[in-house]
């Protein structure tokens, strides 16, 4: 685990092409287009400087880059099983990732290269333009992402359009990596959970009232990997680290979060998502999160990160 005076701005990788930097009073922004369209560094300031709230990406773990920064899933979130799944009496084959074989992880936003659309001081909009691809997604579309910094945190949306002629699935979400200390606590309130097997897909739906993951009261993570999607969320979460850092993540997008959480790393996802992992081989992949688009049909979600102590639950 990296101690917090090693995830200054000053330890970013060298190796991710152009940086942004968006720098407000209390705020220090980095978005690295060409890295899947990612933030790769998120820090608030503090009287002995800044501090990382997103976990950056580090110099000696650029490849490394499911476990740092902030990546866009779209046009789905979280595995594909096998890589495979039936749309509109079809079946489609698309790659799988290396990480997760034999699935697919993700979406194609996150390893894509992203163009800067316009900036100013305080925000950036980067686009993506993406083919038909056989091997990676069998649709069209384009993706739009915007990076705002506001007075108590920072405001992230994207959108997607779909520009082929037919109907296409979608479903987007966010994948932040938020600083872990031993110090840390979460709270979230959700109805329900799934739980997942060995190769990461959701298989149970479980109540979550007095299970080990009922996060409603603010609690430590247990010495263990947690990897579970809650159900039912009220879009709002909490990450509390001892008594003077408040963080507030939220999501009026969404009913839906993945918490991930590897132990003994520096490093936990909460993750606001339209879709339930594998949902497109759901018998109704709609009630699962999943958008069906017609030709020009927009989705669009958007997040917000704030630190502010006067927003502690």
């Amino acid at each position: 685990m990296a101690a917090l005076s090693e995830m200054g701005p000053a330890n970013l990788a060298e190796n991710v092409g152009e940086l942004v930097w968006l720098e407000s009073e209390r705020f220090l922004l980095a978005v690295a287009p060409r890295v899947g369209g990612r933030i790769a560094g998120f820090w608030l300031g503090t009287r002995s400087g800044w501090r990382a709230v997103i976990r950056p990406l580090f110099q000696d773990k650029f490849s490394r880059r499911l476990l740092a920064g902030c990546f866009p899933l779209v046009p789905y979130a979280n595995r594909i099983a096998n890589g495979a799944f039936r749309f509109a009496g079809l079946t489609y084959k698309i790659q799988p990732n290396p990480v997760t074989m034999p699935h697919s992880l993700h979406g194609v936003g996150w390893e894509a290269a992203w163009k800067i659309q316009a900036r100013d001081s305080l925000s950036i909009t980067l686009s993506l333009s993406h083919p038909r691809s056989s091997s990676l997604w069998p649709w069209a579309f384009e993706a739009t992402q915007r990076f705002e910094l506001t007075d108590d945190g920072l405001k992230c949306v994207l959108a997607f359009r779909n520009t082929t002629r037919n109907e296409q699935p979608c479903a987007l979400g966010f994948h932040p990596a938020f600083v872990h200390t031993s110090a840390t606590r979460i709270k979230l309130n959700a109805h329900a959970y799934r739980s997942s097997n060995d190769c990461g897909v959701p298989t149970r739906f479980i109540a979550i009232k007095g299970t080990p993951f009922d996060y409603s009261q603010a609690r430590f993570l247990p010495d263990r990997t947690v990897d579970v999607t809650f159900e039912g969320w009220d879009g709002n979460a909490h990450i509390l680290d001892g008594d003077d850092n408040a963080l507030t993540i939220t999501s009026n997008d969404v009913n839906r979060a993945v918490l991930f959480a590897p132990v003994n790393q520096d490093f936990l996802c909460i993750e606001p998502v339209q879709n339930a992992t594998n949902a497109l081989n759901a018998k109704d992949h709609c009630a699962f999160g999943i958008h069906v688009l017609p030709p020009e049909g927009k989705n669009v979600l958007a997040m917000q990160i704030f630190s502010d102590v006067t927003r502690r639950p």
